[in-house]
């Protein structure tokens, strides 16, 4: 997996392409990709969602031309079924039967975004943000109840709560992150236990003698199995080494794994084995560029696949993102034209 057998480049004189974010599977069964597109500069609305045949090279199909969600994607794949956020309902469209359903009705004043799902498929969660607020509800996609409801503000000035992730292994359990100005923010990575009705703070972040925070924690991502996440240390930190770290959810214990690179975010494979992640290499060197690593779990090796144009918006951040069969990359560049570009590096 250390080597690119071919890039493919999705683009067009028309539309900007973009991938949603990295903790959301956008690819197919048969390793096709469904991905937002719009003719405005930055994503701006309205968004449509495409199927894109990657054997084909071509877009095969518009799923829906009113997304709703943000700029980092109200959308997910699961077993070939889409969970679509748009025009106030969260819906299931099937990519085989074409049949779609609604699966939650959106509440008014309510404006939910990133969906993520267990494992097995049965519960996606939402979270919204309204006046620094956190909302977080997961959904049973087959009854349309709601499993889990709760709100979280912090003090000020870091007042935000968000990246509401569901465990993938067990539905009572969310994950969310203490939001803002990560030099300050001293307990980033939260849960939530639907049981114990109890919010924590699942590791600790260190400080010097005189009481300053030396670890910037930021873009976490659950492990497959449910009994860690995976995190980025951020290259600005005091404390060495950064880099990729993992955190154990029972015993709270953190380890950076990887820090051959300045990390931005990461993602993990389906089997568990690697992961992918983006760098802030630009904000070290006065370019806009960002390398795309792969990380070996088991060997402890990096290797940087490819070196994009990248800027510090969304969707713009290169947000790798591994097929189902962990043979493909998606992510998202920007090119020198500036078109908002999707990328693929198929792995030998």
């Amino acid at each position: 997996m250390s080597e690119v057998k071919e890039y493919i480049t999705i683009t067009d004189d028309i539309y900007h392409y973009a991938s949603g974010y990295f903790t959301m599977n956008k690819w197919t069964n048969n390793g096709d990709l469904v991905l937002l597109r719009s003719k405005y500069e930055n994503m701006k609305f309205p968004n449509e969602l495409v199927y894109y045949s990657v054997s084909e090279q071509k877009v095969k199909e518009i799923l829906c031309t009113n997304i709703s969600g943000g700029l980092s994607g109200g959308y997910l794949v699961y077993n070939d079924i889409v969970y679509i956020l748009t025009q106030g309902k969260l819906i299931a469209l099937d990519l085989n039967t074409k049949e779609e359903r609604t699966v939650y009705t959106v509440r008014k004043g309510d404006s939910w975004t990133m969906p993520h799902i267990t494992s097995d498929g049965r519960y996606i969660s939402l979270h919204s943000r309204v006046e620094s607020k956190g909302k977080f509800i997961s959904i049973d996609t087959q009854s349309g109840e709601v499993n889990i409801s709760f709100e979280k503000k912090f003090l000020p000035p870091f007042s935000t709560a968000n990246h509401g992730m569901i465990c993938p292994a067990n539905p009572d359990i969310m994950f969310f992150a203490h939001e803002g100005n990560t030099q300050y923010i001293t307990n980033r990575l939260w849960i939530y236990n639907k049981k114990t009705g109890q919010m924590r703070n699942i590791t600790k972040q260190k400080m010097d003698e005189n009481s300053n925070l030396v670890e910037f924690f930021g873009h976490e991502t659950w492990a497959p199995d449910g009994k860690g996440m995976y995190f980025v240390k951020y290259p600005q930190s005091p404390l060495k080494p950064t880099g990729l770290g993992y955190v154990d959810m029972e015993t709270g214990e953190n380890e950076i794994l990887f820090s051959g690179y300045p990390y931005w975010h990461v993602s993990v494979s389906k089997d568990g084995k690697h992961l992918s992640a983006d760098t802030m290499r630009g904000c070290f060197d006065g370019t806009d560029l960002s390398e795309v690593v792969v990380a070996d779990i088991a060997e402890r090796t990096e290797t940087v696949i490819d070196v994009v144009h990248s800027t510090g918006k969304h969707p713009c951040h290169p947000h790798p993102h591994f097929s189902l069969d962990s043979k493909m990359l998606v992510y998202t560049i920007r090119t020198e034209t500036d078109r908002t570009t999707i990328k693929i590096a198929i792995l030998k």
